[in-house]
Order: C-alpha cells, then structure tokens, then sequence
C-alpha cells in the first residue's frame, strides 16, 4: 500500500513505497510539444528531501541572474574556487546587459548580451561569457525551462602570441641581484620564473620539503590560489596534470630558494594575495614596463629554446600539455636570430 502527499498546485507527489523508500515526482517544464515533463527521484526520505528541494529551487519564472545563479550553485562542488569566482563575475556582466525572465529567451534576448558584448570586450572575454552562457541555456532546456537553445554567434579564438620584449641576459643577472637584495617572496618569485619557468602561484605554494638536494629536484604538484573568501591558500595540484612534475633545478638555484626560505620576511608575507602586483611593480621600478611574474615563464622558455635546448624537453619541464603551446605562445624569438641560426646551418654545408 502506499501513501500520496501533493505538493504545490500539482508540481509534484509523494509515495511510500516501504521501509524507509520514498519516490517523489515533479513537473520541470514542458517539452517542445506543450507536453508536460516530469523527473523521479526514489531513496531514502532525506534523500528524496534532499532531491526535491535543490530541483524545485530554480523557477521557470526566474529571471536570468537568480536562474544563472541557481544553476552555479548547483555545480560549486566540482568547481574550483577561481573558476566559481569567474562564472559568477560572467553571470553578473551579462544579467547588467540584459535580465531578461528565463521563460522568455529568445534569439532576441540573446543578441542584445552578445551585440554589448562585442562592442565593448575583447574576443578571449567574449569568448569566455558566450561559453558560459551556451552552459546556462543548455541547462535551461535540458530542464524544460525554455524549448530550445537560442542562436549564440560562434566567435573564433586565433591564437594570438602576446608580444613580449625578451631582456638580454646582463639585463637579467642585473634584475636578479637587485631581487635579491629585496629578498622575500619576490626574489623567490624572480629567480623560479627567470630560471625554471614556473607559474608564480607554483612557486609560492612551494614547500622544504619539495626540495631534494641529493638529486638536485623540485616537486612542483600544488598551487597558491585565492578563496572565494579571497583569502589565499595552498590547493593540492598544479594547474594541471601536466603541470604536476619533478624537474631538475641546479644546486646553486636550490640554495638561493632556500636561502628565500629561511628569510623571516618571506615566511610572514608568503601568502600575500597581491604577490602579482609587488611584482609587476618592481619590474615597472627596473625599467620593465607592462612585465608581469608571468612574463618570466615566456623569457625563460624562449631563452632556453635558443640556447638550443629542446621544444619538447622544455615544453614537458614547464608542464604544458603540448609542444604547441610552447612554441607557439610562449616562444618570442625575433625572426632575424632565427634568421642567423639558419645561416649558420647552411653555411656548414658551402665554402
């Protein structure tokens, strides 16, 4: 025998079906036909609680933010806190463009987010807010909130290479010992990107014990990264699973970060949030303008790549998941070196 209890002007039902099992049904929409449609959780009563209160949170009548936000928080448990920070931001730009009621998308409602979009942002941002959008509206009608996704424009993403001016190497040594006698987390910062290429939150979530001096190695496998409280912390793995690696570092680079460890100054601002900006502020100080702790990882795999070490080897010591990433965006050698390297081959070969 079972037991019915309504819910809400037919949104949905309640059975027993025996000890401790439940079935809840709920209406989420109609289909493309007008047909009504219906979802069906069975489990325990505080499964079923749990179940049919997070489905009956988003309202066809919501408008775009509530609806896009009800939908974020249903995904923040497998979302990094970064990436939480960024769709939220996204959701909050575009519902500013146009909040329109979910039940009345349209391509219309659509080409109003994308015509600002295009005229006041670069193509990376547009990109990124179209890609998150396209995930809102598919969600949407997979719930019967809206019958089909509207028309969202595809906009190319070309790989563009950013351009960046490679110092000299006297320029360099010069920017290392005027790091050094900063010291702290920046001259750590400096002498890691300049010469192992690592990412600045990889170098600050750096541990002693990543440290072997016997086999002269550094285990890069945790990253810095900023909570949703934006407060800093120390997150198990790298960007990503390339990313996570044992590398080769030499002695003297290994005692200069050790040298950084035992600095006072460096323990009590380790995990400062602003760790970027002192850096980009120091090389606007040593004639570096626009230089970012980024820009370090492009120096040093362009440098190493023309000192004639190997694309694939330096592409697997940055942790990139392919060699086209590194030839491609972080290579900036200038055409007339390549130029004389090619002479130089050629010449080999005629008198």
């Amino acid at each position: 025998m079972t037991t019915t209890k309504k819910r809400g002007n037919g949104e949905g039902s309640w059975k027993k079906l025996g000890t401790n099992k439940w079935k809840v049904t709920i209406s989420v929409g109609v289909d493309i036909n007008g047909k009504q449609v219906r979802k069906t959780k069975t489990g325990t009563k505080q499964e079923c609680m749990k179940w049919f209160k997070s489905n009956q949170e988003i309202s066809n009548n919501d408008y775009f933010y509530d609806y896009a936000m009800k939908w974020l928080e249903f995904r923040r448990n497998s979302l990094a806190p970064s990436t939480y920070r960024n769709l939220r931001g996204r959701i909050r730009a575009m519902s500013e463009i146009n909040n329109f009621k979910m039940n009345k998308c349209s391509d219309k409602t659509i080409m109003v987010i994308v015509d600002e979009l295009v005229a006041t942002k670069g193509k990376s941002v547009i990109i990124a807010m179209l890609s998150t959008l396209k995930q809102i509206l598919k969600f949407a009608r997979d719930r019967g909130t809206i019958n089909f996704i509207p028309y969202i424009p595809k906009i190319q993403n070309p790989l563009i290479q950013k351009k960046i001016i490679i110092p000299s190497v006297e320029k360099i040594r010069e920017i290392l010992l005027l790091a050094k006698f900063v010291g702290g987390y920046l001259y750590l910062c400096i002498i890691l990107g300049f010469l192992a290429g690592l990412r600045i939150g990889e170098i600050l979530a750096l541990q002693k014990s990543d440290i072997d001096f016997e086999q002269s190695t550094l285990v890069v496998n945790k990253t810095l990264t900023i909570g949703e409280d934006y407060k800093t912390y120390i997150k198990e793995g790298a960007k990503t699973d390339n990313s996570n690696r044992i590398i080769y570092v030499n002695e003297k680079i290994l005692k200069e970060v050790m040298f950084c460890f035992n600095d006072k100054k460096f323990i009590r601002n380790k995990y400062t949030t602003n760790a970027s900006k002192k850096v980009s502020m120091f090389f606007k100080q040593v004639g570096l303008e626009n230089f970012t702790a980024h820009s370090t990882r492009h120096v040093f795999i362009t440098l190493a790549q023309e000192y004639g070490i190997s694309p694939i080897f330096v592409s697997q010591y940055v942790g990139h998941k392919t060699n086209n990433t590194t030839i491609s965006v972080y290579t900036h050698m200038p055409i007339n070196k390549q130029n004389q390297k090619l002479d130089d081959f050629i010449c080999q070969f005629l008198d």
